[in-house]
Parts: structure tokens; C-alpha cells; sequence
């Protein structure tokens, strides 16, 4: 998608000849930096214009192994943008073996992770959605996760279970400040152990699961 234009206040920040779009902003819109990284820590709230349409937006912070980059998300986007990505959109080109499934979309109807308790800091998450290979989490309380970490957890269930001595790694954080100070927080995690009545009851999930949005259509 082109062109993109990002506005701190009245200044032209960036103009980006080509940009990746999705329903949530722009990726990949800035490099870390020191500058970025203090207006990250503000909050700061950029202007967007894409299309002949104007967006608030703040900077997500995406962490994983290689590199530190800084998304913008727009903040009043996604259900303008919808129109827009239909139209020019495309299908990603990160492609995934499995597909993660959103828990929200299903946990009414069939038995799915919702929640989970990280043994180290003893903190919850709410689980956002889970695949194959690992689960997405949104952290009430951020302790200082970084990528590379060996997590130990506890999963809840939909339908009140707990699954114990589950173990993965920290593959990717994503940081939003959605005030000063305020750090809202998810961290992606490939899971590494589970005892092997955990994983039946992990994988009947999934299948479950994927059997239910077929129904849906």
C-alpha cells in the first residue's frame, strides 16, 4: 500500500513509498532508536494519512530474535481499514504451518485455553489465541519477559481445567504504551514440554477447536 504518510503534530515524520497494511496499522513503520524509544515511553500519538483518510496511531513495540522494530497501530482503523485491505489486500506472506485460532471466537461453543498463570513471576494472561506449535498471551502484569525466556506456566480452561507443567519460550513481545507508564503487554511463546496427558488434552483442544470454525464457515 502507497503512499503512507506519518505526521508528529504538524511535522512530517516519515513518507513511506510503500508500507505494510493490515487491519491493525503499519508495520514495521520506524528502526529502534533512541528517539523512537522515547517517544515510545510517552505514548506519543502520531498522525497517519493513508488513502486520502487521516488516523490517530501509537507505536507498538515488536521484539523477536533478530531484531527491535516499532509498529504503528491505529487506534480508530480497523473497521475503515476493513474496506481498504479487501480491496488491495493480499495474503500474507508469512506463511504458518497452523493456523493460530483466536479463543474468543470459540470457547461458547467447545473446551479451549483462556488463561494462564506464569510460574516465575506468579502473574495471569489471558490467553488470545493458541496453535499447534504455541499460544499468544496478553499479560496483565509485565515482569521484565524477554525473548529467548524460558517460560513455565499453568493453562485454564474454558471449561474450568487446569493443565499443569507446561513449559515454551518467549519468541516474540509486543509493548504498547497506552499511557505514560503504562505498559500493556503479549508475548507470543512455542511451547517446548508438556506431560503427555497435558498434550492429549492440548491437541483435542486444537482439533476441536478447528472442527467448530468449519461449522461456522
Amino acid at each position: 500500500m502507497s503512499p503512507v504518510l506519518i505526521y508528529d503534530g504538524a511535522d512530517l515524520k516519515l513518507a513511506m513509498h510503500r508500507a505494510l497494511i493490515s487491519g491493525n496499522g503499519v508495520y514495521k513503520a520506524f528502526e529502534e532508536s533512541e528517539e523512537m524509544r522515547q517517544a515510545f515511553l510517552e505514548g506519543r500519538i502520531f498522525q497517519v494519512r493513508l488513502d486520502g483518510n487521516k488516523y490517530e496511531a501509537r507505536l507498538v513495540r515488536e521484539s523477536g530474535p533478530a531484531s527491535t522494530h516499532y509498529n504503528l497501530k491505529l487506534l480508530d482503523g480497523e473497521a475503515r481499514l476493513a474496506p481498504l485491505v479487501k480491496r488491495f489486500g493480499f495474503e500474507s506472506p508469512w506463511r504458518r504451518s497452523f493456523a493460530r485460532i483466536p479463543a474468543s471466537s470459540v470457547y461458547t461453543q467447545c473446551e479451549v485455553p483462556v488463561g494462564a498463570v506464569l510460574l516465575q513471576e506468579n502473574t495471569s494472561s489471558e490467553v488470545k489465541n493458541f496453535s499447534y506449535h504455541g499460544l499468544f498471551l496478553d499479560l496483565h502484569t509485565p515482569a521484565g519477559e524477554m525473548v529467548g525466556q524460558l517460560i513455565k506456566f499453568r493453562l485454564m480452561t474454558s471449561k474450568g481445567k487446569v493443565l499443569e507443567q507446561c513449559s515454551g519460550r518467549v519468541a516474540r513481545i509486543y509493548d504498547e504504551m497506552v499511557a505514560p507508564g503504562v505498559l500493556k503487554r503479549g508475548i507470543g511463546i512455542r511451547l517446548t514440554e508438556m506431560p503427555d496427558s497435558t498434550q492429549k488434552i492440548y491437541y483435542g483442544m486444537i482439533l476441536d477447536a478447528c472442527r467448530e470454525l468449519q461449522n461456522q464457515g
